[in-house]
């Protein structure tokens, strides 16, 4: 244990040279990061959801965003002029979420299931988010704006990696939250340790990561069996996580909701 920790550490140190993210995001309110990718894992780490595409998780998780935070009904209209996705997308995945219990309808609009709030409001605590219970079709309510950013996030990553699902988004996301706080590199077991995804969906998002450059592999000197994983994201990719983070988790301003 003491072999590997010096190791990470010896990495780290080498890496602190080159890292644009720690260095450039200081003043980034790392437990509310840490709060927003909770939630992120909560609610992609299902077997259902983990293997979901981002165009999902993006509607998805403003879906949320205007139930949770804005306490407004969503409907195909508005789902449309938010994500640009056609209307048979939407109506597709809203009428499969009544299906499945988690929406109910009301006219045009959608809103949400008593089940779903339920596992909201699960979400929340554990990701220590502040919420309010209330008495009207959305039954809680936070005025974070974790949701938002959740989706700002993934139509992020999208514009660089079209190809990547919604967990691959949330383990990109755990990635550069511990490399801002200098806690990289990582294994794919600890990944998979605290994201909650199974080992087998990690192994395939590593992969990938790898064939696409966004991740670099270093052995361990001591267990060739281990492998130490570091983000090696482009300039353009790193300029658009610095101008999203700062945004929302800088210590100087607040995301306006």
């Amino acid at each position: 244990m003491q072999d590997e920790q010096e190791l990470r550490e010896n990495l780290q140190g080498k890496k602190r040279n080159d890292l644009r993210l720690s260095s450039t995001l200081a003043n980034i309110d790392i437990s509310r990061l840490n709060q927003y990718l909770s939630v992120g894992i909560n609610s992609f780490n299902a077997q259902v959801i983990s293997k979901s595409s981002r165009r999902v998780g993006v509607m998805k998780v403003l879906t949320h965003d205007y139930w949770f935070r804005l306490s407004q009904p969503v409907s195909v209209t508005t789902l449309m002029m938010e994500t640009g996705e056609p209307s048979d997308f939407i109506l597709r995945l809203l009428r499969k979420g009544v299906e499945q219990g988690r929406y109910v309808r009301s006219g045009a609009a959608y809103l949400p299931s008593f089940k779903l709030a339920d596992s909201m409001a699960g979400w929340f605590q554990r990701a220590a988010i502040p919420f309010a219970l209330q008495p009207n079709p959305f039954l809680i309510r936070t005025e974070l704006p974790c949701w938002r950013f959740i989706a700002d996030f993934m139509s992020l990553v999208g514009a660089s990696s079209p190809e990547e699902n919604a967990t691959g988004c949330v383990v990109i996301l755990k990635l550069i939250a511990l490399e801002i706080t200098h806690d990289g590199p990582v294994t794919a077991t600890l990944l998979s340790e605290e994201t909650g995804f199974s080992k087998s969906t990690i192994s395939n998002i590593v992969e990938h990561l790898l064939s696409v450059g966004y991740l670099t592999s270093q052995p361990h000197r001591f267990d060739e069996r281990i492998n130490l994983l570091s983000l090696t994201l482009p300039d353009d990719y790193r300029e658009a996580i610095q101008s999203i983070f700062t945004r929302y988790f800088s210590t100087e301003s607040w995301y306006p909701c």
